[in-house]
């Protein structure tokens, strides 16, 4: 078993994962990076590929829809002197939307097809007072969009900073704030906490950005547990798409889910989620920020499979 690092390490890294991923998707940050679970003056490296199925959603209107979603992020920290880190994340998402029926778009009932999400972030952190607290500040960029949309219409930008304090060996508490710019609309302020607490040697409770979640250790390598989160995407329409033309879907989900993870080795994580979105709300707004129309779906059971290698 790896020896524990200090926990404002974890807190930072889970909390430097969301300045690795847009605010279009915090609620499935990455997992905690290699360089701290061990020590490292070289830099390490992640790769994370996942599958999720968001099956049959009614929609209020009378339509529905269904998602498969991939995806494939990577991280590689770099160690600057003697304990600050430079992380930097690229990330590609693709999500395939089946609509039917709805009219959230006027005069289309399929109005999003095919999304392609690109994502490029950098972060900092460095600890003080005896590393006893940490500093993190970073920021990134993302593009949104169908497939042949504009891609200059599709950038949005955000920036992160926080800060935690680790006040006992099993406790580690602090605050972060994500500022973001949003496609046709204001820009997004989500101030969240940051708690990771080692209840005992088997269960802990962290928060991920706008995710907490409830771990229970089995053993080394087998891991159970539960989660409740907060998930925003927003992705640029194509030019041809009728009165959408160059508009903005938004989707906004509160799911909850419960998960096992098996690790075989340090070096690889898989892991399989059962979830479901207690609150999910559609809105599409056109390229003057008109608002086109809005509706929610109904809770649906959802599936999702991951695996991590770290180098």
């Amino acid at each position: 078993m790896h020896t524990p690092p200090p926990l404002f390490l974890l807190s930072a890294a889970l909390l430097g994962a969301v300045a690795g991923s847009s605010v279009a998707q915090p609620g499935d940050p990455a997992e905690v990076p290699a360089e701290v679970t061990r020590p490292a003056r070289e830099p390490t490296a992640s790769l994370k590929l996942r599958y999720r199925l968001y099956d049959n959603e009614d929609l209020g209107d009378g339509g529905g829809v269904s998602i498969n979603r991939v995806s494939a992020d990577t991280e590689i920290v770099f160690p600057l002197g003697d304990a600050s880190r430079f992380t930097l994340g690229l990330g590609v998402e693709h999500s395939d939307y089946d609509m039917e029926l709805t009219t959230i778009v006027p005069d289309t009932g399929d109005p999003v097809d095919r999304v392609i999400t690109l994502n490029a972030s950098g972060s900092l952190l460095t600890p003080f007072a005896d590393r006893r607290m940490a500093w993190l500040v970073g920021g990134g960029v993302t593009s949104a969009a169908e497939l042949h949309a504009s891609f200059e219409d599709s950038i949005t930008w955000r920036a992160l900073t926080g800060i935690m304090y680790n006040p006992d060996p099993r406790v580690s508490l602090g605050a972060g704030v994500i500022v973001a710019t949003q496609l046709e609309d204001d820009p997004l302020v989500v101030p969240f906490p940051i708690i990771r607490y080692r209840i005992d040697d088997r269960w802990t409770l962290a928060t991920e950005g706008p995710k907490l979640e409830l771990t229970y250790d089995h053993n080394e390598q087998l891991s159970f547990g539960g989660y409740l989160a907060w998930e925003n995407r927003s992705y640029r329409l194509e030019s041809n798409a009728g009165v959408s033309s160059e508009g903005v879907i938004n989707e906004n989900r509160l799911p909850i889910g419960i998960f096992g993870a098996y690790s075989p080795n340090p070096g690889i994580d898989f892991r399989v989620d059962l979830f479901s979105s207690l609150y999910t709300k559609y809105e599409a707004r056109a390229d003057d920020e008109t608002e086109l129309g809005e509706d929610e779906a109904d809770p649906a059971v959802g599936v999702g499979f991951s695996v991590i290698f770290r180098f």
